[in-house]
């Protein structure tokens, strides 16, 4: 039973990242008319900022936290640089 939940729960976790994936594809190419892939790429940015964190020895919550604002810092800079001048 409990290999039965934990497929379940780690099953619906990966749809859920599937379908934001899916998501930000079609924002983008709804914005821009650009279709990017990079957003493999950011994701992997907030996951190494998390990995770091943890590593530096700080507890996870604050390391979640720390990848959220610094994965927020790196759209609203790749917003302005990139996406604000191909749209005008």
């Amino acid at each position: 039973m409990d290999l039965v939940l934990q497929l379940l729960f780690t099953g619906i976790g990966i749809g859920a990242v599937y379908a934001l994936v899916a998501l930000g594809f079609v924002l983008i190419f709804r914005a821009t008319n650009v279709v990017n892939f990079a957003q493999g790429e950011f994701s992997m940015v907030a996951a190494y900022l998390m990995v770091v964190c943890v590593e530096l020895g700080l507890p996870y919550w604050l390391s979640f936290v720390i990848a959220l604002a610094g994965m927020a810092l790196l759209g609203v800079v790749f917003n302005l640089g990139v996406y604000y001048p191909l749209r005008h």
